[in-house]
């Protein structure tokens, strides 16, 4: 039988190339070598906890900063307004201004509230319960902070606005006159030793001649719910003794600054004369 003769081919013989079975990965040796078995558990890798950034405190509602509580529509009440009774000016439709105005008011209309306090000195107490609480500039500053409220509220009749804390003097002495759980008045009293005398009819103080004198008063208020009672003569008669410990200061020796009209009657009627001593502070 004669062969048949094979043909040559003139290129060089090739080496198949392994191609990845796409379709069909299950059958490929190498797939099985790296698949992992359905059983075996893969491990969670643990991220590293981040640090929590402190969350802002929310501004609560009623102070917001960003919100606008009032809108300008040509309404006549949106400037300031001043109250007719209490004489404070806040803003119409501002929460915080209202709720501020609100307070005052009652404090203004009713006197400020009283709660006695375990470590307060009273000087004396009298027969219908009501009572002088003495303070001092060494007494705990919520004692004082009370001193401060009532200056506020004497500030807006008198047309004056100085804080406690800005004329204080270490030998001052505070009286509170206390009613039903109200305070109904207060004086400020301090030691000094000359004054001038005032005299209203001609509106002039004598700057050239001094006075011996034993008491100043810079300051002395009583609620207008609580006045033409006595309150004022018996603040005064509590500052007298105090200060002149064995026996009362004479009271003449007292002095006051720039009193009012109706500051300027009750001392004439207290001291019994018409011309007045005043100081300045």
């Amino acid at each position: 039988m004669t062969k048949t003769p094979t043909r040559t081919s003139p290129y060089p013989k090739r080496t198949p190339l392994k191609v990845f079975p796409i379709f069909n990965f299950k059958n490929d040796p190498e797939f099985r070598k790296t698949a992992k078995s359905p059983k075996s558990e893969t491990k969670k890798v643990r991220k590293p906890k981040l640090e929590k950034t402190p969350r802002t405190p929310k501004t609560p509602k009623n102070k917001s900063r960003d919100d606008q509580y009032v809108i300008d529509a040509g309404q006549k009440d949106f400037d300031a307004s001043q109250c007719k009774t209490c004489n404070m000016l806040y803003t119409k439709g501002a929460i915080e201004d209202e709720e501020h105005h609100s307070r005052f008011h009652e404090n203004f209309v009713n006197s400020i509230r009283y709660r006695a306090w375990k470590t307060e000195n009273t000087w004396k107490q009298f027969d219908d319960e009501s009572k002088i609480v003495v303070i001092r500039p060494d007494d705990p500053k919520f004692m004082l902070k009370k001193v401060d409220e009532m200056f506020t509220i004497a500030d807006q009749e008198l047309g004056i606005n100085v804080s406690l804390f800005d004329c204080l003097k270490p030998d001052m002495v505070f009286l509170l006159y206390v009613s039903n759980g109200r305070i109904c008045g207060f004086v400020v009293g301090e030691p000094i030793k000359e004054a001038n005398m005032y005299c209203p009819d001609t509106g002039m103080v004598n700057i050239i001649d001094s006075f011996p004198c034993d008491i100043g008063v810079p300051r002395i208020w009583i609620h207008f719910s609580y006045r033409r009672k006595g309150i004022g003569t018996k603040l005064l008669d509590a500052l007298r003794a105090i200060f002149g410990k064995e026996n009362a200061i004479d009271k003449l020796k007292i002095a006051f600054t720039d009193p009012t009209e109706e500051g300027l009657a009750f001392i004439s009627t207290y001291t019994g004369r018409r011309n007045i001593l005043v100081y300045t502070l």
